[in-house]
């Protein structure tokens, strides 16, 4: 095998909706290329698009970066293939489980577009090899080496260089207003390229596009947000649309500018950017550099400053975490290293997708200690817990704490009497903090030595008001407890089964003396544990195999001689199983679909 040419990456992308109409859609680009060329893109994952948390993957963006392609038609039929299998991934040294894929498959969507810039890539590979921009000819005057737009200048962030940059700025060596710049002219107009408006109708039409990759080359990179100048999390007036600041950026380490970025998702930002490094370096030993895009050097009008842009300019976009891959140390390596770079970027990119269908979206917890009483809490994007709580007007938001935790991470709460609450979250080292209530909020501490992902849920529950249970489901799959009756016991392992990192778990008390706990396996099962003074091994509930890694259940009590369960399954349909001294397998409520 050799690198693809342009009908080659098209009629891949064509065979693979074909082969595995179950597990993808097949997306038709509205904009055809100067030339004439319709684009395809993949949407992975089962469920129409606008329905899932989604992942955007972009490459062939510039002409003579060859193998981004060939990475990004890589990941697709990888995936693809061990979903239809029920298999796993193996990259030199990294394992992905079926459990791993499935995770992906069933909580996300990921869009796949390979080539953005089929002529430029066509010129690459039969006239040029080092040729970069679009083949637009429309500004070059006639010229054939004026010919072409650099897609990844013509994205619509601080277009107009030459106002928004200081002019002691080095922008203007990577972006250009003249149309014979051989690399880098970014074009009359933001957009106004096909190639451009393509990737825009992608990020209009996945409205819940969460994440953004544009692969490129080279330096052996991972760079996130921004672009124009360096981060600062303290001032949110300096930033990319107030004109204040116009012919002050782009400098670097200096004062007069540096771009906002909320602390929150600078974290979750370059968290992710370790699971893809992480994810690479597993293969073969590669040690990828994780830094902002400003740090390999200053840009305007490049497809990830604009996709983390959109939220800003317009809050009712979703916002976008977004990032450039610089792989390898040369454009067209040989075929056998391109390989091998093949293998180390999807492991990243798939290692990235797991830590993001991982990653729990902002929950809330709510409580009432009496009836006049309510109590909410949640903990915001820059990781810090709030409350607002109700007594017949709502008292407006505060801070529970000091603590601050990775943004959005799930908090459980729970109330033992009416006069105490105590709220449960994971910390950014893994460990279980609680903040408690007694008239007065007493700051976070620490349960415990054992550790938990990063979006973990601590379940909770209390069979009287001097006994508290929580538990929770560690990196390796284990179920862990934990238990208070005055003083705080450290965490202990519930039985011998292992479920995909971070399960939630659900629990209930149908007495002082019984317990019962349930989660999703990854064989796509319900499984319970139970304690009545001893702790009873796992075992499964009903039959039914077809609910998602991770899934959340619901469960409550009547009586304490009746149980039910809810969860939804990997097709959006909600089942329930039902005891009342034994189980009843599971029944499909009702005939919609919600998920």
């Amino acid at each position: 095998m050799s690198y693809l040419n342009v009908d080659e990456v098209e009629s891949a992308l064509v065979n693979l909706a074909a082969a595995y109409p179950a597990g993808c859609e097949l997306i038709t680009l509205p904009n055809p290329s100067i030339e004439g060329r319709t684009s395809h893109a993949l949407r992975l994952g089962p469920r129409a698009g606008g329905v899932l948390p989604t992942v955007m993957l972009i490459g062939g963006v510039h002409a003579r970066e060859w193998g981004s392609c060939e990475i990004l038609v890589n990941l697709a039929a990888d995936m693809l293939a061990a979903q239809a299998g029920q298999a796993g991934l193996r990259y030199g040294s990294k394992d992905f489980s079926a459990t791993d894929i499935r995770t992906v498959l069933q909580r996300l969507n990921i869009v796949v577009f390979p080539l953005v810039n089929p002529d430029g890539r066509h010129y690459s590979q039969m006239t040029e090899a080092m040729w970069r921009k679009n083949r637009n000819p429309a500004y070059a005057g006639g010229s054939p080496s004026c010919v072409g737009v650099d897609i990844n200048r013509n994205f619509d962030f601080l277009f107009d260089f030459a106002t928004a940059f200081s002019p002691q700025s080095a922008v203007s060596l990577y972006t250009s207003a003249d149309p014979c710049n051989h690399d880098v002219f970014h074009g009359p107009a933001p957009f106004s390229e096909p190639e451009t408006q393509n990737v825009r109708w992608l990020f209009d039409s996945n409205s819940r596009v969460r994440w953004f990759v544009d692969v490129h080359s080279y330096s052996e990179d991972l760079l996130h947000s921004w672009g124009d100048d360096d981060n600062q999390s303290s001032d949110p007036t300096m930033n990319f649309r107030n004109p204040a600041f116009d012919g002050k950026r782009g400098v670097p380490r200096d004062a007069a500018y540096r771009e906002f970025i909320r602390s929150g998702d600078l974290d979750t930002a370059t968290y992710l950017a370790g699971a893809f490094r992480d994810g690479l370096a597993a293969v073969r030993g590669k040690a990828y550099v994780v830094k902002t895009s400003f740090d390999l050097y200053p840009t305007a009008g490049a497809s990830d400053d604009y996709a983390y842009s959109r939220h800003f300019v317009d809050p009712g976009k979703g916002k976008i975490l977004s990032y450039v891959v610089e792989w390898g140390t040369e454009f067209q390596p040989p075929w056998g290293e391109m390989e091998l770079i093949a293998s180390d970027v999807t492991s990243a990119l798939l290692a990235t997708s797991l830590e993001a269908a991982r990653d729990a979206p902002l929950q809330l917890a709510t409580q009432t200690r009496n009836p006049d009483q309510m109590d909410v809490f949640a903990i915001d994007a820059d990781g810090v817990a709030q409350s607002a709580w109700w007594n017949g007007d709502w008292h407006d938001w505060f801070q529970v704490g000091t603590q601050t935790f990775p943004p959005n991470t799930p908090v459980s709460t729970q109330t033992r009497n009416p006069n105490q609450m105590d709220i449960f979250a994971v910390g950014r080292d893994g460990g279980v903090y609680s903040a408690w209530w007694n008239g007065d909020w007493h700051d976070w501490f620490r349960i415990g030595t054992h550790t938990f992902p990063r979006g973990t849920l601590v379940a909770n529950q209390t069979r009287n008001p001097n006994q508290m249970d929580l538990f929770a489901t560690d990196a390796n799959g284990a179920v862990y407890s934990a238990w208070w009756n005055g003083d705080w016991h450290d965490w202990f392992q519930v039985g011998t089964r292992t479920f995909p990192p971070g399960t939630p778990i659900a629990t209930q008390t149908r007495n002082p003396n019984q317990m019962d706990v349930f989660a999703v396996g990854g064989d796509g099962a319900v499984y319970s544990a139970w304690w009545n003074g001893d702790w009873h091994d796992w075992f499964q509930v009903g039959t039914r195999t077809s609910f998602a890694p991770n899934t959340p259940i619901v469960t409550q009590t009547r009586n304490p001689n009746q149980m039910d369960l809810f969860a939804t399954d990997a097709n959006g349909a909600v089942y329930s199983a039902w005891w009342n001294g034994d189980w009843h397998d599971w029944f499909q409520v009702g005939t919609r679909l919600i998920g």
